[in-house]
Parts: structure tokens; C-alpha cells; sequence
């Protein structure tokens, strides 16, 4: 298969993001972009917006959205009942066809619903005094609110925005993400409203949170002791708070492989394919009784008519206790008649079923032998021009969801570049190609040290491409983005994130917890750089989030990872420029005496770095549990703490 060689130049210089803010009819400050919009001359003063009147299907919503609209019109709005003919000021929710007087107006001014608006399609008309949102459903008027809700966060400063018309619809019937929690990090029930609240500003309908072991069963209580489990309690909680932001969570539940977590305890040993293995010996029937026991505690609680088996990376399955059923049957059959048992197991809860499809493509026979109403979850990471499964997915009648990912995985931060161009190319295949939707992962391998809440830029391009395929412009994008993601107009913030993205591309976690004093795996002159490049890079992003926290309004709680990721990248760049100084001398200085002059420059960096890791781990510590629970933080430390030591032990060896 070929891949696409991508790059995109992102300006990693100070530039000018051309404003939007006199009302560029070419560009709605809205993500995601909308289907069909217009901008006239004219405005709507804000000073006129004193009444949310709404339908009476909609006044649970009405007075939610008036309670968000104390933050951008610095004022109380009244609630109340439409009745009769269209009030000629204030907001006005109306849920189609019962506001006729809504309807009617929308009617002559030629804003008419078409079929592919019926779900969650909506109309919004500003004009002077009043802004008409209408929608067939609530889930559609909701969406409305939203559009509304970042046009006046633009134009907030300015205390009126333009007159326009609004028809919007989404090319996906299902946008969201998968947010894997079972690595390390697991949020603190406001952090999951906060994501909540996110997906659906960007008019998203889907939350997956990736499980694993992270469920509180009671038959198995010690099933993700001590990992952060959430009880059954806490996740109908978060579904009520998701309910009244119409996204509906979906659990992303394993029930072939990852179950590294679960099988490496001794109560379940016998279940597992090979002693360390991560999968099930699905040759057992005590491995069916199991997975009856537990779908039967967690299914029931998502209410949710999706749920997600899993089911990827099960590469162990037939390696032993099942090898003689894969050589006697087939591998795709072996997985096959799994995938039908479980299955049927779900069917009893009411559940559709989703399973991840890599094992599927590489058994793709597997297709003839499992229900054909199974989703598919087509999940590729990599950058291609092309991506030929949705093809094979699609002529097999199979439904399917495309998933690209947000490349967050062992970064200290996003690879941007890699995240825009896999979701574009993906997702623009998967609509030619009839998919269902579009799920967009992070991941957070080695214990999840990579901060998810700084997933926004990926997640929010993802909103914009799942709802609008065509849109998508990178550019249009970052001009929006930055003002209504952080409240800012200036450059500052998104010149940061072009620069951490260029450093991403440098180093991961996993070289940042290295011994520091592996040989060099690569010439000293290609070490240098990259320290030289990473020392210059983040002390340029330091400074522009100090100019960014000044205008910044909005989550400038995130700056403080931002400065914190700068920093992670500026103390790896120096400790390899201590360490190709410490090998040139080593390698290329005949003079002794010059050797032993050095020496007490080297030892008091090589403690000074130790000193700097050992306060970035306390601020780590502090970042994280500003956002999750505690549980997994240890795991972390350890490693900060083993990295002091390295540098410790090698100051006393100089």
C-alpha cells in the first residue's frame, strides 16, 4: 500500500492570522464549519438579546442555554413561552413543526428543512433585535445553540455580531472520540464533564471511553483494584450530565485481547491463551462463563443501544492452548466463532455490536462467518493517500465507522501534522465509501504520561471534518481555532503549538526516560542539532505563552501544560548537549590536563539536570491531579525519580 509522503508547513514564525471579525462572508467563525450559511451588512446588538423564548418542548433547553449565556453577554436572560406570532426581539428556540409562527417565517424567507436535516439539522437567523434558531428535534435546535453560542464568543468584545442564515447538517450520523483511560490517567468526574462539554461545542454525539479493566464488577472486585475503577454509579451519573449535551456514551469493552491487566492475576491465570498472555483461551468454556459474568454487570448500565467489544490486536489467540482448534479449523474461523458468542451474549442486553476490524483485514474470510450487522470500527493511524479497507468493508455489505487518531500516543505533545492529514484522508474515504461515522482515538501508551486534555486541536479538526467533510482547510481552521479555543486573536498561542509540534517530531516519552548515557545511536552532529533545535524552539514557546496567558480567556488552565511540555522539551535538549560535549572530550581531547579541568563543569550540569527532573516530576505530579485521580500517578514518578538517579550516579562517576 502506498503511503502519502504529507508535510505540511506550518508557519513556526510570527504571523498574522487574518481576522474574521468584520464578518468574512467566505468564513463563519463556527466549528464546524457549516453546510450553507450567508453574511449580510448588517448587525445584531447584543444590547438587544434580553429574551430566550422558546417552544414549550423546549424549555429544559431553553433555560440551560440561558444559563451558558451569562458567560458571553455578561447579563441574566428571562425564559419564556412562545405563543403566537414571532417576537420581533431575543433569542427564540423553536422546535419544528409545533412553532408554527417559527415556521411560517422561516418559510418566507426561503429556510426550509430538506430530508437530510430531519435528525439533527437546524436553522439559525440573525437579524437586527432577535435570532431565530429553529430544528425538527431537540438534538437539531441543541446544535443551534451551539452555533450561536461560538458566534458570540468571537464577537464578544465587540458587543454585536453580523446578520446571517444558517442551514446546517452533518455528513456522519455518528462523530466522536475514543478516549482510552485504562493506561494511566483516569479523569476526575469533572474532567469527563469538561470533555463532555467539549464534544458537544463541536457538535459531536459520541464519547468512548476505552475501559479495560477501569469497570467496578461485583462478582470480581478485584478486577482494576487500585487502577481508578469507576463504579456503576458514577457512570449513569455521567450519563445523565452527557444526556443534557446529547452525546451518548458508548463503553469501549475488551472481550478477546488487552486483557494484560486482568490475566496477570493470579484468580485468572487459567483463563489466559499462555501464561502472559493478553488474550483469552477461547477454546475454555470457563472463559465464556467469565465474559457472561461481566457483560452481564456492565452492559445493562450504558444505556447506550451501541456497545464496543474490542476485539483488536488479539495476535496471541491460537499461539497455544488453541493452537491445535486453529490448525483443525482455521485462525478466521477460530476468531469468528468467539466473535458470533459474544455476539449473541450482547443481543440479550438489546446492544449492537461494534468491534475494531485489524484482525478482521487480516482474516478478511472472517466477514462470510459473523452476523452482518456488526460495525466495524476501521481504525489506521498512518498516513496514506488511501486507505483500501473502507473499500473492502463496503462491498461486503459490512457496516463500518472510520477511526484516524489525534497521534497523542508516547508524544509530550500531539503530532499535529500526522493528526490532521490521517483524519482528512480517512474520514474523505470513509464518506465516499458509505461509512456510519467517524471515531477519533488518543491513546496513552506506557502508563499514559501524555496529557489528553491536549487533544483539542485534533479532536476539534476532527468535529470539523466528521460533520462537514468537505471543509477541513487547515488554514480556515487555525484562524478560528485559537479565538475560540482560548479566547485570544493574537498568533501567540498558535505559533506555540507549530513550534511544540516541530519539537514533538524530536523526542517521545519513552527517549525522555531513557538512561541518558546510552551510546549514541546516531552521529553527534545529528544529536547537537536536535538539542540545539529543542533548546531554541522552547524558549521561544515560553515566551509566547507568556504573551498568550495575557490575552487568553478562556482554559487558560491548559497554558500551564503547555509551559510544562515546553519545559519537558527544553531540559531534553540540554541534557544531550551535556551529553555529545561529555563524549567529545572523551573522544577528542588528548590533553589530561584539560580533561580534568572539565570535569567539575560536567558533574555540577549533570546535578543540576537531576535537580530540574526531580522539579518537573513535582509539577507533573501537581498537573496531573489537577485533572485525574491519583491512581497509576505512581508508576510515573518512579520513572522521573530513576531518571535523577541515572544523573546522579553518572556526577559521581565524573
Amino acid at each position: 500500500m502506498r503511503r502519502m509522503a504529507v508535510r505540511f508547513f506550518l508557519l513556526i514564525a510570527v504571523y498574522g492570522l487574518a481576522s474574521l471579525r468584520g464578518g468574512n462572508a467566505n468564513t463563519l467563525p463556527v466549528i464546524p464549519t457549516p453546510q450553507e450559511w450567508s453574511v449580510s451588512s448588517q448587525t445584531v446588538r447584543f444590547s438587544d438579546l434580553t429574551t430566550v423564548w422558546v417552544s414549550s418542548e423546549a424549555q429544559s433547553l431553553g433555560q440551560q442555554f440561558s444559563a451558558e449565556l451569562r458567560e458571553y453577554l455578561g447579563k441574566e436572560l428571562s425564559v419564556e413561552l412562545l405563543s403566537g406570532t414571532l417576537p420581533a426581539q431575543g433569542i427564540i428556540l423553536a422546535l419544528l413543526p409545533a412553532a408554527r409562527s417559527t415556521g411560517e417565517y422561516l418559510h418566507v424567507k426561503g429556510l426550509l428543512f430538506a430530508p437530510q436535516m430531519a435528525e439533527e439539522g437546524y436553522v439559525l437567523s440573525a437579524e437586527s433585535g432577535r435570532v431565530v434558531l429553529a430544528g425538527q428535534t431537540l438534538k437539531g435546535l441543541f446544535y443551534a445553540t451551539r452555533t450561536l453560542k461560538q458566534l458570540l464568543i468571537w464577537y464578544s468584545k465587540s458587543g454585536e455580531m453580523p446578520a446571517c442564515t444558517v442551514r446546517d447538517w452533518p455528513d456522519f450520523k455518528i462523530r466522536g472520540i475514543s478516549d482510552d483511560i485504562s493506561r494511566g490517567q483516569v479523569s476526575k468526574m469533572e474532567d469527563f464533564k469538561r470533555i463532555i462539554r467539549f464534544l458537544a461545542d463541536h457538535k459531536m454525539n459520541t464519547y468512548m471511553p476505552y475501559l479495560e479493566d477501569l469497570f467496578f464488577f461485583k462478582k470480581y472486585p478485584s478486577i482494576g483494584k487500585g487502577r481508578g475503577t469507576l463504579t456503576p454509579e458514577q457512570w449513569r451519573d455521567l450519563q445523565d450530565y452527557a444526556e443534557k449535551y446529547f452525546v451518548e456514551i458508548i463503553p469501549i469493552f475488551q472481550t478477546l485481547g488487552h486483557y494484560e491487566n486482568i490475566l496477570n492475576q493470579a484468580e485468572f491465570l487459567h483463563l489466559a491463551e499462555f501464561p502472559g498472555s493478553a488474550s483469552l483461551n477461547i477454546g475454555s468454556e470457563k472463559t465464556y462463563g467469565f465474559l457472561q459474568d461481566l457483560l452481564g454487570e456492565i452492559a445493562p448500565v450504558f444505556r447506550s443501544s451501541y456497545f464496543h467489544m474490542g476485539a483488536d490486536e488479539s495476535w496471541d489467540v491460537g499461539a497455544w492452548a488453541t493452537r491445535r482448534m486453529a490448525e483443525r479449523i482455521g485462525i478466521a474461523s477460530l476468531h469468528a466463532r468467539h466473535y458470533r458468542r459474544v455476539y449473541e451474549m450482547l443481543r440479550k442486553y438489546g446492544k449492537r455490536v461494534l468491534m475494531y476490524g485489524d484482525i478482521v483485514l487480516q482474516n478478511p474470510t472472517i466477514l462470510n462467518e459473523i452476523p452482518n450487522d456488526i460495525i466495524m470500527v476501521d481504525w489506521h493511524y498512518g498516513v496514506q493517500d488511501h486507505y483500501p479497507s473502507v473499500e473492502v468493508f463496503a462491498r461486503a455489505g459490512q457496516p463500518y465507522l472510520v477511526s484516524p487518531g489525534v497521534h497523542d500516543w508516547r508524544k509530550v505533545f500531539p503530532n499535529l501534522t500526522a493528526a490532521v492529514a490521517n483524519i482528512r484522508q480517512l474520514l474523505r474515504d470513509g464518506k465516499k465509501f458509505g461509512a456510519l461515522g467517524a471515531i477519533t482515538s488518543s491513546w496513552g501508551d506506557y502508563g499514559g504520561p501524555n496529557f489528553r486534555q491536549l487533544n483539542g486541536y485534533g479532536f476539534a479538526y476532527a468535529a470539523e471534518c466528521s460533520w462537514n467533510v468537505e471543509a477541513g482547510d487547515l488554514f480556515e481552521f487555525e484562524q478560528k481555532f485559537f479565538p475560540l479555543y482560548y479566547g485570544s486573536p493574537a498568533p501567540d498561542l498558535a505559533n506555540a503549538y507549530h513550534l511544540l509540534n516541530e519539537m514533538t517530531r524530536e523526542m517521545e516519552w519513552m527517549s525522555f526516560f531513557y538512561h541518558p548515557f546510552y551510546p549514541l545511536w546516531e552521529p553527534a552532529r545529528r544529536v547537537l542539532h536536535r538539542a540545539l533545535k529543542l533548546q531554541l524552539y522552547s524558549a521561544q514557546v515560553l515566551r509566547l505563552l507568556d504573551a498568550g496567558r495575557l490575552r487568553a480567556t478562556r482554559r487558560t488552565d491548559f497554558l500551564d501544560l503547555l509551559r510544562f511540555t515546553a519545559k519537558v522539551f527544553q531540559w531534553y535538549g540540554h541534557v544531550l548537549d551535556v551529553k555529545v560535549q561529555m563524549w567529545q572530550t572523551d573522544r577528542w581531547e588528548l590533553d589530561e590536563k584539560v580533561r580534568r579541568a572539565l570535569l567539575p563543569k560536567y558533574r555540577d550540569a549533570l546535578l543540576e539536570l537531576a535537580g530540574q527532573v526531580r522539579q518537573l516530576r513535582d509539577e507533573y505530579r501537581s498537573l496531573w491531579l489537577r485533572y485525574n485521580q491519583e491512581a497509576n500517578l505512581h508508576r510515573l514518578l518512579a520513572l522521573y525519580d530513576r531518571l535523577a538517579a541515572y544523573l546522579e550516579i553518572k556526577a559521581e562517576e565524573v
